[in-house]
């Protein structure tokens, strides 16, 4: 499988075949085909691997990447360095096996794009990127207005939620859309502001058995106020999560919690972005006060940005010269499946608009405007994508 080039887990698996070995060549197979291995579902490689023979400089390495069927002669002729370059069927690229490092992708070598980031800010500069929030039990503390009027749960014990990335099919998240996939009986409430008080009270929630001290509160931060307050909607729905039907206190995450039903704290961030897909990463404009759950990464701002920055920043994400420096950022699965953790993505240099004039800034930020407008629209957003790239080459180019 590929993934050990890209990933952290595959590091060492890298230079033990620098240490080891000269590495004649690695074939990359089209990540859209079928695999080349029967009964193997992944990326196919294969890595040509030879014992040294003392010499104090390892040969060239090739690397190998192959979009259609070369045909076997063609292929042996790449490996064996009579071809290299842009072929009919791929790519052949030369490196001295002393240029690859451990600690690196090796899949940009597969394919070199001549990006330029030296001018460009890492991420984790001007903001903080985090998992969403793990339940453990979606179906469970993820609930829809029917549900939530039918156990009579005060709002004041749930958090609006972006319940996954279908929900924001374009580049931003208003008000209006969590009320229509409201009315739509939709899943967009979250079981969330519940916390501990004193112990005495656990009887009134779950057995002391069950989940050791906790206890159940509205929570507002002044305790004293919540202390009296009746909760019996609240109170009987989590009794009906401890069910034999349910039983969402005995899944992995709420046994390592205390009490169980008090899910990770997350404020709700500002953008939002998708982490997994085929299509390229999307940073989504949350303008409302929705969560998200683990299924997206939430994006927060750690310097001073108004809004016309921040969506300048937006464009820049959504364009698709960063689109190419975040997928090599992350990492490539199967089927072309691209994902990025949240550590990698704060490594990802990014433009920051606080670096840019008034008149750039505003430039770009009515071009996401218009990017998120088209993807409202019809949803051909390519041509307000390219718009973007335009502008951008012409920042570059200063």
């Amino acid at each position: 499988p590929s993934e050990f080039l890209e990933t952290r887990y595959g590091e060492s698996l890298k230079q033990f075949l620098l240490d080891e070995f000269d590495i004649n060549a690695l074939v990359l197979f089209d990540r859209d085909d079928d695999s080349k291995f029967d009964e193997a579902m992944t990326t196919s490689l294969v890595s040509f691997l030879e014992n040294p023979n003392g010499a104090d400089e390892n040969e060239l390495t090739r690397i190998v990447r192959v979009d259609e069927d070369p045909g076997k002669k063609e292929l042996l002729a790449s490996i064996s360095g009579d071809v290299e370059g842009e072929t009919e069927w791929g790519f052949v690229n030369a490196v001295r096996q002393a240029e690859l490092e451990s600690e690196e992708k090796w899949t940009g070598w597969f394919d070199p794009v001549n990006i330029d980031t030296s001018e460009l800010t890492p991420l984790s500069e001007l903001g903080t990127v985090n998992r969403g929030i793990a339940t453990g039990k979606n179906d469970y503390f993820c609930l829809t207005q029917s549900e939530v009027n039918e156990w009579g749960i005060n709002e004041q014990y749930l958090s609006k939620i972006i319940r996954n990335s279908r929900s924001v099919p374009g580049y931003d998240y208003t008000d209006d859309d969590w009320e229509e996939q409201r009315n739509a009986g939709r899943e967009v409430w979250l079981l969330y502001h519940l916390t501990e008080l004193d112990a005495d009270k656990i009887n009134q929630v779950v057995p002391d058995d069950a989940v050791g001290n906790a206890t159940l509160s509205a929570y507002s931060g002044d305790e004293s106020e919540n202390e009296e307050e009746e909760t019996p909607g609240v109170m009987e729905y989590l009794q009906h999560g401890m069910s034999d039907e349910i039983e969402a206190h005995d899944g992995y995450l709420a046994r390592n919690r205390n009490p169980w039903f008090v899910v990770d704290r997350r404020d709700p961030p500002p953008i939002v972005l998708t982490y997994m897909s085929r299509g390229g990463t999307r940073f989504i404009r949350n303008e409302t006060a929705a969560r998200n759950l683990s299924n997206l990464h939430g994006m927060y701002i750690d310097v001073e940005m108004d809004e016309s920055q921040m969506k300048a920043l937006l464009a820049y994400l959504n364009s698709e010269f960063a689109s190419e420096v975040v997928r090599r950022s992350g990492r490539t699965y199967s089927s072309g499946m691209d994902k990025i953790e949240p550590n990698e993505m704060e490594s990802v240099p990014v433009l920051d608009p606080r670096g840019l004039d008034d008149e750039t800034v505003d430039a770009l930020a009515a071009l996401f405007d218009n990017l998120r407008a088209a993807a409202r629209g019809d949803g051909k957003d390519i041509d307000e994508v390219a718009e973007i790239d335009d502008l951008l080459q012409q920042v570059f180019d200063k």
